[in-house]
């Protein structure tokens, strides 16, 4: 019954993990998704990105946005017309290189094809 127990601890204990890291490489995968298309159309609402990524719930989209935002990938603007709604964009290169030390290298090696096709001015260019 005892060697049962440990059994089980340690199998709740590999799923568990085992879920986290699902959930890790799900919100990274749509974290990608996301610098993408705003690589595309330099700067988009939350209600768009919703609409295009449909397969992902809200909340997932939403979490997304906040580790990118933590992390100094994305901004935040202010939409001057409707103060009820925001536009988030891509950081720029001058923007990315400050925030940089903070990140890991395989973070870096993962976003910096998004920040690159940044110019400085904020807009984006896609290169093929």
């Amino acid at each position: 019954m005892l060697i049962q127990t440990e059994y089980e601890l340690i199998n709740n204990k590999v799923n568990k993990f085992s879920k986290e890291v699902y959930i890790l490489k799900k919100t990274q995968t749509l974290m990608i998704e996301i610098l993408r298309l705003l690589q595309q159309n330099d700067s988009m609402y939350p209600d768009q990105l919703f609409k295009i990524l449909y397969i992902y719930t809200q909340k997932d989209i939403k979490y997304a946005i906040r580790k990118l935002r933590e992390k100094g990938l994305i901004y935040k603007i202010p939409n001057l017309i409707d103060m009820r709604r925001v536009y988030y964009r891509i950081s720029t290169r001058d923007e990315f290189s400050r925030i940089a030390n903070r990140l890991n290298l395989e973070e870096i090696s993962l976003y910096i094809p998004y920040i690159e096709s940044t110019n400085l001015d904020g807009n984006t260019s896609i290169t093929t």
